[in-house]
């Protein structure tokens, strides 16, 4: 619990400099490398995000997920090579699950794809958003 307020508390606190959030919906498919005595388990997650344009190619995400075990709060650095919200992009963060790094690339300022691998329960995971 602690780890999730701290992560919390630090999202809110870093964007401050930056401009109004733009918020929006996430769904992943995740794949856990490690598995089960049942073998490898996969599940869905849904959640909700808040990202601030520092400009630059420069973001920070915060995210809420939603998945059947139990929710995750990360706090992610994106860095766009387009230097701006569409395009490729690369991020890493920090997840109430441990460190998390990634790719994805926007199609345009309200549509994405990424793929992210979270170290804390290996978790691999592929998904789509939606930015309103």
């Amino acid at each position: 619990m602690r780890k999730i307020l701290a992560i919390i508390v630090f999202g809110t606190m870093l964007p401050i400099c930056a401009e109004i959030p733009s918020y929006g919906i996430q769904a992943m498919g995740i794949w856990h490398t490690k598995g089960t005595k049942k073998g490898h388990r996969s599940e869905m997650q849904v959640g909700t995000h808040a990202s601030w344009d520092l400009g630059g190619g420069h973001s920070t995400l915060l995210q809420l997920n939603i998945t059947p075990i139990e929710p995750t709060v990360g706090l992610y650095y994106r860095y766009n090579f387009e230097e701006r919200p569409i395009g490729y992009y690369n991020m890493i963060g920090m997840t109430s699950s441990g460190l998390s790094f990634g790719a994805g690339y926007d199609f345009s300022r309200n549509f994405g794809v990424q793929t992210t691998f979270t170290t804390g329960h290996n978790t691999i995971s592929l998904g789509t958003s939606f930015t309103f």
